[in-house]
């Protein structure tokens, strides 16, 4: 079990944000009767302190924030085994089979984050609103609440795949039903407590609940679009089979018409043709399996047609202006700017180390402010007029580079990349109005206080002497005596009267007496008054606008404030007085001395509070851009990555630092030691969250970025041991790994169009939405003449063989009488495909669920390639990934008219490239 690794700490109850608004968690309905499940008789004197509508609330809060807790856990482990899925299992304690041992490597991730977060936040009252707290019990004889695996299970949720267009034969159907995502359960118990301060929590009740999730990345329908559409679609007689034997067909008529008129090509079918065309019909399948196409497949595609078909070199410019001996290759750097110092929105593509790696705090800041929806890619023509690409997110520098190439060939030169459209972070709006709405609020209550001793007098009862007993007092007569306001404007402070009455009481029972006369009782009633005077009930102001640390800091409180159209708290008292005092003041002037309606009153938040809040954080925003990196802390100056990215990281902190106090601004808000007005606090204290945020983001991209570069290092080290040599291939890994991608890679370009998801439930759709996928193959282009390194492996990723089963000459086909010339002559050629790809992976570019630290979220992938699969903590393996591969063979024949020379192979009938 890994100790408290990602979560932290968190000691409110909240409601979590929800990531999709469809994905609606589940969570068990808490209509229960609680005083029905109460265990104990110890708890009977608690029953009528209990305020079960907060407390249901309470409950509620607590499986959200748990679903939504299981839902990341979740994610992490989808992420996970989306990068190493196993498809041979090894017989280990995680299954003996590839889904059982997927589901149980999620299982673990989930039940280790699950039960970091549960003791972290749900032992010893720690989610609590107050009142009440709720607890999460451990079974007995278990350090933690989940301690199986088999407590944590799944359901596959099948989705309606739609693709916007389908061939019959050649492509996948257009219409295909999928398991798309998981829903997740986990049977917990918790307790619920009563807090008070000061005492020891008192025990209400303990309950089961089901906390449960739907798992919002869409793993099960990558893994399913790969291992079964396209599988299937590569593999034997099915649409990939179709779309080669369909152009290998068209191709050999083609040449064989040629070979027929000039005898030239000696051979009809070329394998370095075929390759062409299994690479061309595996792009084909792959944009109507996946609705998208790895685009720089199409680029090589490009690239070996021309050479195949001119024998030339093909003339694609590296467009990127760079020495391709850089092991680094290609790279975006988003902080350096174009040679146009007028536009600094640009981002110039470079692989100049002793600039790089450069942290944009900029870029940093603006994430909580707005979101990209696109970006421009900015060319010119031959003539110099300047066009505009936009490309929406999120996209990838692989993606900028294949537009850039396409350009390029086309005569256009790269000029820069600029940011287009953007919108508005709501989240950071929700964040202002959660601010406002908790400092604009105020504690009040009311005090009843009793004389020392009433005025009670006796009626007169006329000698009877014997007394026999009262009625209850009853009160009939109120009388308001004196009334007092709140202080003066400037005088209100917390504990304050702010508002209250007295009264003179008049209550009067009947008193019953008798005597006895010869040996007869006889009764008399009397009546009997008390009077109270001086019964005072006063409006106390406790306390007002607490946030964090702050409270009772604001000036002229409970008085409007006029010059910046503050109610400034004003009306909390009237909506205090009208909801708890007037309805119930005959109520507490009959009750005993003591507290009553101790209550927290929201106040009408000011109207510019929103917008002079959002004002605020974008001139922070601007601050912070003028913050640079120290020019000397360069890839030359300290070749070490991880010493360069701490000097940087202290560097830019160090500035920070230094204008906290100024981006903070506190005296623009405060007038002496009190803000000016409620709606001044609250502007403040939005510039305070955003101020620390953006600290506290900047200590996490690097922490990130070191953690994944310690991780390569390690891989690095762990070979040495083993008595592998350091390789250039380690050092490129490396600098062009994770690491630098969390730098760099910060977008997707959805290469393809839009497939429609969707889910029915009786015959109507549940919910649909729309996705986008990218896909990413290595090697782009694959070869039957050379093999291909890959990850320290030598493999072939494609073999052709074809074989002209009847020779050069072919088959004439003789007319009906012998004795007239042949008809036609023809040839049929058996063409055998296999490959492999070293890696095939797509990407749920459209998906945003998946956190980063860095760039917000990062996408689903799956990944099939050959690899050991070991647990989380890297010391079980557990199976294997493997390759994607595909084969099958079709025929293809040639027909030629009689005479001239007839159709076959005039070299070898059998030609194989890459075959064994």
């Amino acid at each position: 079990m890994k100790k408290f690794r990602y979560f932290i700490r968190n000691n409110y109850a909240r409601v979590p944000f929800s990531v999709i608004g469809i994905f609606l968690i589940l969570g068990s309905s808490l209509t229960t009767v609680y005083v029905a499940k109460l265990e104990s008789e110890k708890v009977f004197g608690v029953i009528d302190t209990v305020d079960f509508n907060e407390l249901d609330n309470l409950l509620r809060l607590a499986e959200a924030d748990m679903s939504t807790t299981l839902n990341i856990a979740g994610l992490k482990g989808l992420k996970k085994i989306g990068e190493t899925p196993v498809f041979k299992a090894d017989s280990t304690i995680y299954g003996d089979n590839a889904e059982e041992v997927n589901k149980n490597l999620v299982r673990e991730i989930i039940q280790d984050e699950m039960n970091v977060y549960l003791t972290g936040n749900y032992l010893y009252e720690m989610f609590n609103d107050g009142k009440y707290a709720v607890n999460i019990l451990i079974p007995s004889g278990q350090k933690y609440p989940i301690y199986l695996w088999d407590m944590i299970s799944f359901e596959e949720i099948e989705m309606n795949l739609k693709r916007p267009m389908s061939i019959p034969i050649i492509t996948p159907p257009g219409d295909v039903f999928h398991p798309s995502y998981y829903t997740v359960s986990i049977p917990l118990e918790v307790e619920i407590r009563k807090i008070e301060i000061g005492k020891p929590s008192q025990f209400i009740t303990k309950k089961k609940i089901d906390v449960s999730s739907i798992l919002t990345s869409r793993f099960l329908l990558l893994k399913n679009l790969v291992d079964v559409d396209y599988n299937k679609t590569i593999n034997g007689i099915n649409e990939l089979w179709s779309f080669t034997t369909i152009i290998a067909n068209l191709y050999t008529l083609i040449r064989g018409y040629q070979h027929y008129s000039s005898g030239d090509p000696e051979n009809v079918v070329d394998n370095k043709h075929l390759a062409l065309i299994v690479n061309a019909g595996l792009l084909f399948e792959q944009s109507f399996t996946f609705g998208s196409v790895d685009p720089m497949g199409v680029v090589q595609l490009v690239n070996n047609t021309y050479k195949t078909l001119t024998n030339k070199e093909s003339d694609l410019t590296n467009i990127l202006n760079t020495d391709l001996s850089n092991p680094l290759g290609l790279e975006i750097v988003t902080s350096c700017y174009s040679n146009n110092k007028n536009n600094n929105e640009s981002m110039n593509i470079t692989v100049n180390t002793n600039a790089c790696p450069e942290i944009n705090l900029s870029e940093i800041a603006e994430r909580p402010l707005y979101n990209w929806e696109s970006a421009y890619i900015i060319l010119k023509d031959s003539t110099g007029k300047t066009i505009k690409e936009e490309i929406f997110t999120p996209f990838t520098e692989e993606d900028i580079n294949q537009i850039i190439k396409d350009y390029e060939n086309k005569g256009f030169v790269f000029e820069s990349v600029i940011k287009g459209k953007t919108k508005i972070n709501e989240s950071t709006v929700n964040k202002i109005n959660e601010i406002s709405e908790e400092i604009y609020t105020a504690q009040i209550k009311t005090v009843v206080s009793h004389p020392f001793a009433p005025i009670i007098q006796l009626g007169d009862h006329h000698g009877y002497d014997i007394d026999n007993g009262t009625s209850d007092w009853s009160l009939v007569s109120i009388t308001l005596t004196k009334t007092f306001d709140k202080p003066a404007k400037g005088y209100v402070t917390p504990g304050c009267i702010v508002y209250g009455e007295v009264y003179t009481l008049v209550f009067e029972r009947q008193h019953t007496w008798s005597k006895k006369i010869n040996e007869t009782w006889y009764e008399y009633i009397a009546v009997d008054t008390k009077t109270e005077e001086d019964v005072t009930l006063q409006v106390i102001l406790v306390a007002y606008s607490h946030y964090k640390s702050s409270e009772n800091d604001i000036t002229d409180i409970l008085y409007e404030n006029t010059f910046y159209n503050d109610i400034n708290l004003e009306d909390t008292l009237d909506s205090y007085l009208s909801s708890f005092y007037f309805p119930n003041y005959v109520d507490l002037l009959q009750s005993s001395s003591g507290i009553y309606h101790d209550e927290k009153i929201n106040g009408m938040i000011a109207k510019c509070v929103e917008n002079d809040a959002w004002t605020a954080l974008e001139e922070i925003f601007i601050e912070i851009s003028k913050i640079k990196q120290d020019p000397s802390l360069n890839s030359t100056s300290y070749p070490n990555t991880l010493e360069l990215l701490e000097l940087i990281k202290l560097d830019l902190i160090d500035k920070y630092d230094d204008k906290i106090n100024s981006l903070l601004d506190k005296e623009r808000y405060i007038d002496t030691i009190l803000f000016k007005s409620t709606g001044n606090k609250a502007v403040y204290y939005t510039r305070d969250w955003y101020v620390y945020k953006i600290r506290q983001d900047i200590e996490n991209i690097f922490l990130e970025v070191e953690k994944v570069i310690n991780n390569q290092i390690d891989d690095i080290i762990i070979k040495q041991a083993s008595g592998k040599d350091f390789s250039a291939s380690d050092i490129t890994d490396t600098l062009s790994g994770d690491g630098m991608n969390f730098l760099q890679n910060q977008f997707f370009i959805p290469f393809g169009f839009d497939m429609e998801l969707s889910r029915y439930k009786n015959g109507e759709i549940q919910w649909e939405e729309t996705i986008k996928l990218a896909v990413d193959q290595y090697p782009d282009y694959l070869t039957p003449f050379k093999k291909t390194d890959f990850e320290g492996k030598t493999i072939q990723t494609m073999g052709l063989r074809n074989i002209c089963t009847l020779g050069p000459t072919g088959l004439p086909i003789l007319p009906p009488t012998p004795v007239t010339p042949w008809i036609i002559t023809l040839n049929v050629w058996i063409i055998d495909v296999k490959g492999e790809y070293a890696e095939f992976k797509v990407i749920d570019s459209s998906d945003e669920t998946i956190f980063n630290p860095i760039f917000g979220h990062d996408p689903q992938i799956y990944i099939k390639k050959e690899q050991e699969v070991y647990n989380f903590d890297n010391n079980i393996k557990v199976g294997r990934n493997t390759r994607l591969k595909f084969g099958f063979t079709t025929v293809s024949f040639s027909v030629v008219p009689p005479w001239g020379f007839m159709v076959g192979d005039w070299g070898d009938y059998s030609e194989e490239d890459g075959w064994n």
